[in-house]
């Protein structure tokens, strides 16, 4: 771990609430375990603030690819799906859609990209068909024409600050 300065370390302290701490602080600012426990504190507050986000969610449990039963389909090269399972974002979004489908519970889903190219997306994913095939098989698809807000909101900011700088040149 890194040496803190003792303005650093109040501030951890105090965005922990831990002012009993605070209110010693000079009989505990030269203390060598004070960072350490600063640290556990903060681990262990992000660890439960991720349980508890999770169970508020709902959200069923994980289904590891090493839960994945090789023996069902009649042909699989076990070994090209663990090479191609290396694409963790298509993975964490699969495990999300996953707990959500089981759990029969909504997905609100935004894409500037149709269903047919998400392979270009995810070009290494395995689950990619099988991440489709779960999003639409209970889903109301809308399709949107319109620009991206992203991009109509750059423009706008780039023409008001385009404006700015030509009022300030003259």
């Amino acid at each position: 771990m890194t040496d803190l300065t003792p303005t650093e370390t109040k501030d951890r302290l105090k965005s922990l609430g831990l002012f009993g701490l605070l209110a010693c602080w000079e009989q505990l600012a030269d203390k060598p375990w004070l960072r350490e426990v600063l640290a556990i504190e903060e681990r262990e507050r992000h660890k439960r603030s991720l349980e508890r986000r999770l169970k508020n969610s709902r959200v069923a449990a994980f289904k590891p690819m090493t839960d994945f039963d090789s023996s069902w389909p009649k042909k699989i090269d076990r070994e090209a799906v663990d090479d191609l399972y290396d694409s963790r974002y298509a993975d964490l979004l699969f495990e999300v859609v996953t707990r959500r489908y089981d759990a029969q519970k909504p997905l609100l889903l935004s894409t500037n990209k149709a269903f047919a190219d998400w392979g270009q997306v995810f070009p290494h994913a395995a689950c990619v068909v099988t991440l489709v095939d779960r999003l639409v098989h209970r889903a109301e698809v809308i399709e949107i024409e319109a620009e991206s807000y992203r991009l109509k909101e750059a423009k706008e900011l780039n023409a008001t600050r385009t404006k700015q700088r030509r009022t300030k040149k003259h």
